[in-house]
């Protein structure tokens, strides 16, 4: 796989995690900051549950954020990656 090869096929990943965490949003009638989009395109890019919690949070952006913070988990076992991961996601949710 070359560099522009990878390249390409991360940015259409990309932009289907976007599109679908767009959808959601429009689903739930809430309007997400940039920084909130991007937090959670890159959740849902690690864990496609991105616009499920958009979804179900019915629109309560403290909700997501609190139910975001809850994926830290592989295998029944806390990851500190994965602990490290989500708050970097959290913070930027909140810029």
């Amino acid at each position: 796989l070359s560099m522009p090869e990878a390249d390409s096929r991360l940015r259409e990943e990309l932009t289907m995690h976007a599109g679908r965490i767009d959808s959601a949003a429009q689903k739930a009638g809430v309007k997400l900051t940039d920084n909130q989009r991007n937090a959670l395109i890159s959740f849902d890019f690690n864990t496609g549950r991105g616009g499920h919690l958009l979804e179900t949070s019915k629109g309560d952006m403290t909700e997501v954020k609190r139910r975001l913070l809850l994926y830290t988990k592989a295998g029944g076992e806390e990851l500190r990656g994965l602990v490290k991961r989500r708050k970097r996601e959290a913070e930027l949710f909140d810029q």
